[in-house]
Formats: C-alpha cells, sequence, structure tokens
C-alpha cells in the first residue's frame, strides 16, 4: 500500500453563518465523497479551517501570519 501524502489547505469561513456552515459541511462531503468513489489516490486534501468572524481581511492576515 502507497503511503498517503497529505495536501494542506486553508478555508476560511464565517463558521457563525448560516451560509458559512453549509459550506463548510458541503465542502468536507465533497472531499470525503471524491475519496469513497477514489480509494487509490495517495493524496488527501485535509482542510485547516478558520473563523473570519465577519472579517475576511483580517482572518486572511491572520492565517498569513501563522503560515
Amino acid at each position: 500500500m502507497a503511503q498517503k501524502v497529505q495536501f494542506d489547505v486553508g478555508l476560511i469561513l464565517d463558521s457563525g453563518s448560516l451560509i458559512g456552515k453549509m459550506s463548510n459541511i458541503s465542502i468536507s462531503m465533497a472531499i470525503e465523497d471524491f475519496y469513497e468513489s477514489h480509494p487509490d489516490y495517495t493524496t488527501r486534501v485535509v482542510l485547516h479551517g478558520r473563523d473570519s468572524d465577519m472579517d475576511i481581511v483580517g482572518a486572511a492576515s491572520a492565517e498569513e501570519m501563522l503560515s
């Protein structure tokens, strides 16, 4: 069995809003469904979510400082 390679992806959403919650669930389900359909893929997308707190610029700059 091949070793899985992790591919980190940042995801900034307003987790307090309905659209942010729905987006997070939809994206996670899509990734899960994709890998269920393609079990032989060794690269795995790993989401790292951040809450924008309704301030996308502040959330983006905070993420940049952490990387």
